[in-house]
């Protein structure tokens, strides 16, 4: 089985990612599955949708809890959509690289299928 394509599409919040996304998944002849990092991040309890939106003052915890689980979250991001190409399907990720590192890491890790930037 051959590999389904990715679409990256990286941007700051609210510069249209999730429109062209959903423009794309109308006018693409094949069909494109749309994951946004948003949706991943919302499955995070809800103390710490709050810390990551600016709501909320994080205790010491929560920060050491933070910085031990959102790279996890990101790798576990990146093999997810490596898992949906790798089973043949098309892949649209609404995404924000907010570090160098982190680019390099998703294409790295990404590095063998067919991927657009």
């Amino acid at each position: 089985m051959s590999k389904g394509n990715i679409i990256f599409l990286n941007g700051t919040s609210s510069s249209g990612k999730t429109s062209i996304a959903l423009a794309l998944q109308r006018f693409l002849e094949v069909p494109f599955l749309h994951i946004s990092i948003d949706k991943f991040l919302q499955s995070l309890p809800a103390r710490y949708i709050d810390i990551l939106a600016g709501n909320q003052e994080p205790s010491e915890e929560e920060i050491t809890s933070l910085q031990t689980y959102l790279p996890r979250i990101l790798t576990g991001i990146h093999a997810s959509i490596a898992a949906l190409s790798s089973e043949g399907n098309n892949v649209i990720v609404d995404y924000v690289f907010e570090r160098e590192d982190d680019l390099k890491v998703c294409v790295g890790r990404l590095a063998d299928f067919p991927i657009f930037l």
